[in-house]
C-alpha cells in the first residue's frame, strides 16, 4: 500500500525474491502509477474504497508516520490483516520479538534480545545492537546504527546515516503505549488527531 518512491523500491525488492505469497496489486489514493505496471502489479484503487478480502494481507510502503497510523486504524477497523517481511540478506539475532506489519529491508542486522514494534520500517544496511527496543511505527532510513541498550518510543524517525549511541525517548504522551494497547485494536479515541476524509 502506497506508491511513493519507497513503495516502488519495496516492490522491486519483493519481486526479486522467491516469495511464498503472490503480490496482486497496490492501493494508492492519487491514482495509478506506470512504474508499477512493469512489475505486473495491478492498481486496485483508492484505500478508502477498498474492502479487504479474507485472503488479503497488506504491507505498508508509507513513510509518513501520521498517515501510516491513520491507514492502520482504518484498515484494522475493516478487519484487514498485515504481514511482515524480512529480506533474506538480513540477520535477526536470538530472542528478537517482532510486531506485525514490519518491513526489514536488505542487509540489516538485529542483535539478540531486541524488540521491533509493529508497523515499523527498517530500510536497508541497518545495524541494531543487542537489547534495543523500537516502539510502534518507527522509521529507520538507510545506514542507521543503534547502540546497545537503546530504547526508542513510538513513532520515532532516524534519518539516513544516523548513529545513535544511547537514548531513551518517547514520541508523544498521547501516542499509544505498546505495552498497553494491541496494535490490532485501534480506536478513534487513541488517534483523535487523525481522520480519514
Amino acid at each position: 500500500m502506497g506508491a511513493s518512491k519507497f513503495g516502488l523500491d519495496m516492490v522491486k525488492t519483493l519481486v526479486e525474491q522467491q516469495l511464498d505469497f503472490e503480490l496482486i496489486g497496490y492501493l494508492e489514493d492519487d491514482g495509478p502509477y506506470l512504474d508499477y505496471e512493469k512489475h505486473k502489479l495491478v492498481y486496485l484503487g483508492k484505500v478508502r474504497n477498498w474492502t479487504p478480502g479474507m485472503e488479503d494481507h497488506f504491507l505498508l510502503a508509507i513513510e509518513i508516520i501520521a498517515l501510516r497510523v491513520r491507514l492502520v486504524e482504518h484498515l484494522s477497523g475493516l478487519g484487514a490483516k498485515f504481514f511482515s517481511y524480512i529480506h533474506p540478506t538480513s540477520i535477526v539475532g536470538d530472542y528478537v520479538t517482532l510486531g506485525e506489519g514490519i518491513y526489514i529491508g536488505p542487509f540489516c542486522y538485529l542483535g539478540d534480545y531486541c524488540h521491533i514494534g509493529s508497523f515499523s520500517i527498517l530500510k536497508s544496511r541497518i545495524l541494531i545492537r543487542k537489547f534495543v527496543s523500537l516502539g510502534l511505527f518507527s522509521l529507520l532510513d538507510n545506514q542507521v546504527v543503534i547502540g546497545e541498550g537503546v530504547t526508542l518510543g513510538d513513532g520515532n524517525i532516524l534519518g539516513k546515516g544516523t548513529w545513535l549511541k544511547s537514548a531513551n525517548t518517547s514520541f508523544d504522551e498521547n501516542f499509544p503505549n505498546a505495552s498497553r494497547y494491541s496494535t490490532t485494536n485501534f480506536s478513534k479515541e487513541l488517534f483523535n488527531w487523525f481522520r480519514l476524509n
